[in-house]
């Protein structure tokens, strides 16, 4: 009964898929005008060095351009913002002044565009979706959206606004639905012809033919289906792994928020497999949407607040995609927290080269060290977290806030 009333939700919700609506801009292009909030989003262009060469041919390098977050009112939720979008996006931290061009790293490929717009600004959420587009043998466009409580400038994450249940929930049917995607493809390509060294009887009457097949794919680049094959297969595998996988190790999926409420959650085409499968295939997996009154069972106490307008409530104390500043003797230190796995890249205000670490508590606690002697152990504290930062000079209280 349980298995026929999870199957009846997940029925309903694909029905009511979206195909991907994220307005993305492209690579090095104007970003369309940006909804108006309490913060200012400009465009920064990146500027690319020697060192940033074309990885194949002659082509001429593609444009980078960046979002940077302004506000007089509230410049420490803006600085908070463009930490985590120049430490997941480029892996720099973000430059200091308005106006500034972004000296990209030197590892940046020269043939990687890159180019953003704005989805959502208004006085709870800033939405900015990021679209990479990497052209080496072949050209591949990766969406991220990014989302921002306009609060406090942290980044908000699945598991920030829903609860572990509604979490697990909407992960399980993600992935239920890509895995339904691809197992339908796989069910669209002619049958695998028999093994010709089965033992079948010789006096047996002949096999029916099968069925013709619906909606059947098209195969004039592969003319047995196996490329295909090996695609779905691949791809229905990763969904399987996305589907099952224990909650929290993966909080990065893409999703939006609208304004009107609910939530879309999507996944951009698998890249697993022949690359004239992926490029001939029209298989997608099925994106997901959660209307406003779906998604409100599911929502946590921060999520009600957030989303709904209900009584202000703290967040869940999760760190993963989340910032932390903190002083060290006269120097500010930023904390940006990886959002897959624990780890964190940090850099000083004064010095403002990005140095990573890892270890095995990214909240409520913090444990992390670097192979260069670095290490910072932190606790909470009420609204703070406090502890020690240990490097070449030794050990040193440390305070930070979220």
């Amino acid at each position: 009964m349980a298995d026929a009333a999870r199957q009846g939700r997940l029925a309903r919700i694909v029905e009511a898929a979206c195909v991907c609506v994220a307005a993305v801009g492209l690579p090095g292009s104007a970003t369309a005008a940006a909804p108006k909030g309490p913060l200012v989003v400009d465009a920064r262009t990146g500027e690319h060095g020697p060192a940033n060469r074309l990885r194949d041919g002659d082509r001429p390098a593609l444009d980078v351009t960046m979002p940077f977050v302004r506000s007089d009112a509230t410049p420490d939720v803006a600085a908070r913002i463009n930490a985590v979008l120049y430490v997941s996006t480029l892996r720099i931290p973000p430059p200091i002044r308005a106006g500034q061009a972004v000296a990209l790293p030197d590892d940046w490929p020269a043939d990687e565009g890159l180019g953003f717009d704005v989805l959502r600004n208004d006085d709870r959420l800033l939405s900015v979706s990021i679209t990479t587009e990497d052209c080496g043998s072949h050209c591949i466009e990766t969406t991220t959206i990014l989302h921002f409580d306009v609060r406090t400038g942290q980044r908000v994450l699945l598991g920030d606004v829903l609860t572990v249940d509604g979490e697990r929930q909407v992960q399980h049917d993600w992935g239920e639905a890509g895995v339904t995607a691809y197992a339908d493809g796989l069910a669209r390509l002619p049958p695998q012809p028999a093994d010709a060294n089965n033992d079948e009887d010789e006096d047996a009457p002949p096999a029916p033919p099968p069925p013709p097949i619906r909606d059947p794919i098209d195969l004039k680049e592969d003319p047995g289906g196996d490329e295909h094959r090996m695609f779905f297969e691949s791809c229905k595998s990763g969904w399987e792994q996305m589907r099952d996988r224990p909650l929290g190790e993966n909080t990065g999926e893409n999703f939006e928020l609208p304004v009107e409420g609910g939530l879309s959650l999507f996944q951009p085409p698998c890249l697993a497999g022949p690359w004239r499968a992926r490029l001939t295939s029209d298989v997608l997996p099925q994106n997901i949407s959660l209307s406003a009154a779906q998604l409100a069972p599911l929502l946590s106490p921060y999520g009600r607040a957030l989303l709904l307008r209900r009584p202000a409530a703290a967040s869940t104390g999760r760190l993963l995609g989340h910032v932390l500043v903190g002083k060290l003797g006269n120097d500010t230190v930023t904390l940006v927290f990886d959002e897959f796995g624990c780890g964190a890249t940090w850099f000083r205000e004064r010095e403002r080269q990005p140095m990573t670490m890892s270890g095995k508590h990214c909240g409520p606690d913090v444990s992390l060290s670097s192979g260069d002697g670095i290490s910072v152990e932190l606790h909470r504290d009420g609204g703070r977290l406090v502890g020690t930062w240990q490097d070449k000079s030794g050990a040193q209280p440390a305070t930070f806030a979220p």
